[in-house]
């Protein structure tokens, strides 16, 4: 054989070696790119989980809202407790004044 048919074989094995080489790297790379989406698809939903969690935590300013509405419904409470009151003692007054009669 002459040496310029060797050197030809040794470059196309060269090359298909390099070829397989590559394909095998790419498919490595795929893996490896995917792996890495399906976990920040994970760490995505987490973080949405996250967020709307801390949208529905009590703040400071909503805990205050509520314990000023609960406060002022606990005035208005009693403020009609009283009228409630002064309205049965009144009517009492006006039985027993029309009883009188």
């Amino acid at each position: 054989m002459e040496s310029w048919h060797i050197s030809s074989a040794v470059v196309t094995c060269g090359i298909i070696a390099q070829f397989a080489v590559n394909k095998y790297q790419n498919a490595e790379f795929k893996k490896q790119i995917e792996t890495l989406f399906k976990k920040y698809d994970e760490h995505a939903e987490d973080i949405v989980q996250l967020q709307t969690q801390r949208k529905q935590y009590l703040t400071i300013d909503k805990a205050d809202d509520v314990y000023l509405r609960r406060k002022e419904f606990e005035l208005f409470e009693k403020h009609i407790d009283r009228r409630f009151d002064t309205l049965e003692s009144t009517m009492g007054k006006i039985l027993t004044y029309l009883e009188k009669k």
